[in-house]
């Protein structure tokens, strides 16, 4: 099965107070591109980032990293509108059987995280899930539930 990884990187991040998918993590990589390449690690140069019309930069930071980038005109309507131009695009290549969806504010995700959910959509999820089925897949990552939406996110998850 033929499964596509759509990067959404066209937020406007109102809360963070700053592009926060341009902003450094602590080694020095910005956020989205930290889940680029966390995509990359498992997709290699087949991932798809779509961002807003005013991103030129990221849309430069994106290409640098090998991955496509297509330019969503309606990225102010929301997620959707932005999921909806990612698949698109990326059906611009010929149809998918599946998509992995991933967020540009979601760096912590961890490859063999992608891996397990890319295997379980080629192993026959997606056809699965429009039956009406959920699949689960068991990953143990705090990354998977670690978004960045204020600057206050940054901190180190607090271990108890």
């Amino acid at each position: 099965m033929k499964v596509v990884a759509i990067l959404l990187a066209a937020g406007a991040a109102k809360r963070f107070g700053s592009d926060k998918l341009r902003h450094a993590l602590p080694h020095d990589v910005p956020i989205a591109i930290q889940a680029a390449r966390n995509l990359r690690a498992v997709f290699g140069d087949s991932v798809l980032a779509v961002i807003r019309p005013d991103a030129q930069e990221l849309a430069g930071l994106f290409s640098r990293e090998n991955c496509k980038v297509t330019v969503c005109e309606r990225a102010a309507e929301g997620m959707g509108a932005s999921l909806a131009c990612g698949v698109r695009a990326a059906n611009a290549a010929g149809p998918a059987d599946g998509y992995l969806v991933a967020l540009g504010d979601m760096p912590f995700i961890r490859a063999s995280t992608i891996a397990a959910v890319r295997d379980a959509l080629a192993g026959g999820a997606a056809l699965a899930a429009r039956d009406g089925e959920l699949v689960k897949v068991p990953v143990g990552d705090p990354g998977a539930i670690r978004d960045i939406d204020a600057p206050g996110d940054l901190a180190p998850p607090i271990v108890v």
